[in-house]
């Protein structure tokens, strides 16, 4: 029987409880551990399954943390938080050889919509840094295990401008593309 899934999209919110990776609880905001304990176990199960995953902001962080990362809090450093709390967003760079450059066809973004305080710091198993933004900020990981299905996850929000910016409707052509491919038992 052909999974009725083909993928999972992880969504932002509010912060991952710090609890989860040895973090300081008075420093987040808006958590909700019930959803971050789901999450953990739903990335965990699609992994198994080898379903794609796409992780969006919060997205990004959990599947860090479900992976035994750690991640700051950028309320830390005014600046820092400044630039990565900001719709207006900021420019990345982007790993050579990731998917995310073959996807872009480019290793500089001018601008990412970013709207985040929480950011990978220690990265967690199985997984590689593919974009960084102002000051060394971790702004993309993927995964690099060899049984690892189709596994990307960005701090910025490619949903925002989806329909102005070719670049993030590309990401989301290519996580359903690998989302056909693993519905039609190719990978």
């Amino acid at each position: 029987e052909k999974n009725k899934v083909g993928g999972i999209i992880l969504g932002g919110g509010g912060d991952v409880d710090p609890r989860l990776y040895g973090g300081n609880p008075e420093e987040s905001a808006e958590v909700n551990r019930q959803r971050d304990d789901f999450e953990i176990t739903l990335i965990q199960a699609a992994v198994k399954k080898r379903l794609p995953i796409l992780g969006i902001c919060r997205g990004c962080q959990i599947l860090n943390v479900a992976r035994g990362g750690t991640l700051r809090n950028l309320d830390d450093n005014k600046t820092l938080a400044d630039i990565h709390f900001n719709s207006d967003g900021h420019p990345v760079t982007l790993a050579e050889g990731s998917r995310l450059e073959n996807i872009s066809k480019t290793q500089r973004l001018a601008i990412v919509g970013s709207y985040h305080r929480q950011a990978v710091m220690r990265l967690g198993r199985n997984l590689r840094i593919t974009a960084t933004g102002p000051g060394g900020v971790i702004e993309a990981i993927e995964g690099n295990a060899p049984g690892d299905p189709w596994l990307v996850a960005v701090q910025w929000h490619p949903e925002w401008k989806v329909v102005e910016n070719p670049f993030y409707l590309a990401i989301f052509r290519a996580f359903g593309a690998a989302c056909h491919q693993r519905m039609s038992g190719a990978i």
